[in-house]
């Protein structure tokens, strides 16, 4: 008899095998592993120990086994003198299921035949005219429906006489006419049941296509904004729209096509494609890209993340080229937007603007700027940071964060300032706020050798550094989320300027942190 096939290949059967034999594991423990029944396995491990490698192949011939060679295996099994296992390797029987039919076949009473291949010859059909199923037909009939003697007269298989007669006696010889392929419309002569059976298939093909139409483009506008990947096309949305709905309804991929407007050739192209090395990496640089801009919260434009990735990986990827991937994905960071707002300014111990825009420095603690900002937490309660900043590299000299908007604030910021850096005597500019018009400022600052300078009335642009700073700020961190308490606020306010002296890579700093580009002047 032929043997059954199975889905496992040859090297799956040998590397099963040897788990058996080499590294001695139990036949359960490998069964269960890998999910093949104990006597299939043990019918390998027979096949392998007997003919090697060869056992394994799988054979698709038939084989015969003779009635005598049945009855003997069957009486050394029972007679006690080997296993299954055993009893198959003697005779050489394929498996140990085709043993143990015979033997329940043998203990029952039945009796066991030689193995034929009368199945086989059952099932083997032939193409004929019409004459011939005519005479074929009349032949049965005439001999009380004998179909097997039909059968074997004529060369076709069983089941096609039997069907050929069911046909001729329902509907006459017209029903003996080959219509395979043929729709029921091209029949001349339509019955009213085959009408409405025509008619209802032709509503059910409609229902289904409608039905398949509106899935599809379901599907095809949610993957406009779910596929993200480095591929270049104009119709890979609808590839994949296809591929994913097919895979969910098994519907056919030409109707797919067809209603997408797409070839189907086209699709399998897509589908079949290998990825070239610049794909693999677009593919990498856009998990990468999406890990940094979340891992910052959206803060980072193409120009950053572009830092961030060279940095780490020690790369030199363009700008433009992470600027298309970002725009693929959809990653846009947030805008600082103007508030609008202006400082009243005081007519009292005011001083001219020496800075005088000139925002750059040659050396650390050359020149500072400073300037007070206002923010939000809770219901409704403010809170006020007061910040100094070196226009050499940009980093934050000093902050204070404070309840109220008053001296303490401003003169606690600049003694932390002065304190972390006890030799400096930089320029110092800040607006006309009375803070910093105040006696206590003036003399604090004339004490340590300070220059001050201030911003004309109405010119915010004069202190820009300290705007853009507070502007980053509050885009970057402050606006992403609501602060339940003035604690909250703190934290953060801690965690976004160390992130901004440390991390915020610059271009105009060579693509460094500000705490960094200062050290190669220290250094």
């Amino acid at each position: 008899m032929s043997k059954r096939t199975t889905d496992h290949t040859l090297d799956e059967r040998l590397k099963v095998v040897l788990c058996i034999l080499d590294e001695k594991k139990p036949i359960r423990a490998v069964a269960k592993e890998f999910s093949i029944g104990h006597s299939t396995l043990r019918d390998w491990v027979r096949k392998y120990r007997s003919d090697g490698i060869d056992g394994l192949i799988e054979s698709n011939t038939w084989r015969r086994y003779s009635q005598e060679l049945k009855l003997e295996a069957v009486n050394y099994y029972l007679t006690g003198k080997g296993s299954l296992d055993e009893t198959c390797a003697r005779f050489k029987i394929s498996t140990s299921s085709a043993l143990r039919r015979w033997i329940k076949r043998y203990t029952s009473g039945k009796n066991i035949k030689s193995t034929s291949k009368g199945s086989r010859e059952m099932n083997r059909g032939r193409k004929t005219t019409l004459e011939e199923r005519t005479e074929i037909v009349q032949y049965a009939i005439a001999h009380d429906l004998d179909y097997h003697g039909a059968a074997e007269k004529y060369q076709v298989s069983y089941q096609q006489v039997y069907g050929w007669v069911r046909k001729y006696q329902e509907d006459g010889e017209t029903a003996l006419h080959d219509r395979r392929g043929k729709p029921l419309a091209s029949k001349p002569n339509l019955t009213e049941v085959e009408k409405l059976e025509l008619r209802i298939k032709e509503l059910s093909h409609r229902n289904q296509y409608l039905e398949t139409e509106n899935g599809l483009l379901k599907k095809l506008k949610g993957n406009r904004k779910e596929v993200q990947n480095a591929r270049v096309g104009i119709h890979l949305h609808r590839f994949q729209a296809i591929h994913d709905y097919h895979k969910e309804t098994k519907a056919p991929i030409q109707l797919l096509c067809q209603i997408l407007e797409v070839s189907r050739s086209g699709y399998y192209k897509w589908l079949n494609h290998t990825p070239t090395d610049d794909q693999k990496e677009n593919e990498w640089l856009l998990a990468q890209i999406k890990k940094v801009f979340r891992k910052h919260k959206g803060i980072l434009g193409y120009r950053r993340v572009t830092m961030f990735i060279n940095r780490q990986f020690k790369t030199q990827y363009n700008r433009k080229r992470i600027r298309r991937l970002m725009i693929k994905l959809g990653l846009r960071s947030f805008i600082r937007r103007s508030n609008g707002y202006s400082t009243k300014t005081s007519y009292v111990n005011i001083e001219d603007n020496i800075l005088n825009r000139e925002f750059t420095a040659d050396l650390p603690n050359q020149k500072w700027v400073t300037d007070i900002t206002h923010l939000h937490y809770g219901l409704g309660n403010k809170a006020y940071l007061s910040v100094i900043k070196d226009l050499y590299d940009g980093s934050v000299v000093a902050y204070e964060t404070g309840h109220f908007n008053n001296n303490a604030l401003v003169m606690d910021t600049l003694r932390a300032a002065m304190e972390s850096n006890p030799d400096a005597t930089p320029l110092l500019h800040s607006d006309r706020g009375s803070q910093y018009t105040s006696k206590e400022y003036r003399h604090i600052t004339t004490q340590a050798g300070i220059t001050r300078s201030m911003s004309r009335v109405g010119k915010c642009i004069d202190n820009a550094p300290m705007e853009s700073f507070f502007g980053h700020f509050k885009c970057e961190s402050y606006e992403l989320k609501k602060y339940k308490s003035y604690e909250d606020l703190v934290e953060d306010i801690d965690r976004y300027i160390r992130f901004y002296n440390e991390e915020r890579y610059q271009q105009k700093l060579n693509n460094l942190a500000p705490i960094e580009y200062r050290y190669q002047v220290v250094a």
